[in-house]
């Protein structure tokens, strides 16, 4: 069973160098579990937050790469599956990256370099992949 308070936990930890929140949910948007500052971006809640990116992230993911045949990310081959996406907002950069059914985001501040990001949560991601595929 996934013990929503370690989750939590875990995640608090990514929240460092300039990382103010990061959130596992799923593509649909249920949020699993959440870390760091409560309220990032200005008022809108950590629920709020995860169904927006999540929702971003499944438009991305389910946007055609081939607009001809209509052939979408999703049943492309690997090296066209989006890996990673970035969101450049103008208080705050959201990075987003996704394994199997659930997407990873990290929220930061403005000034944050997006190297930084990517690597933070090509970390988390590796982790969260290596622990889920545990429990199955």
């Amino acid at each position: 069973m996934l013990q929503v308070g370690k989750l939590s936990g875990f995640l608090n930890e990514s929240c460092k160098d300039g990382v103010t929140a990061a959130f596992l949910m799923t593509t649909s948007g249920a949020l699993l579990g959440a870390g760091g500052q409560q309220n990032t971006i200005g008022s809108v809640t950590e629920n709020v937050q995860a169904a927006i990116s999540a929702n971003v992230w499944e438009s991305f993911a389910s946007m055609p790469t081939n607009y001809e045949s209509g052939e979408t990310r999703k049943g492309t081959s690997q090296n066209e599956t989006l890996q990673c996406l970035i969101l450049e907002l103008e208080e705050s950069t959201i990075v987003l990256q996704g394994f199997g059914e659930y997407v990873v985001c990290l929220c930061s501040d403005k000034n944050v370099d997006h190297l930084l990001l990517r690597s933070q949560l090509g970390s988390l991601v590796k982790a969260l992949d290596g622990a889920f595929a545990r429990l199955a």
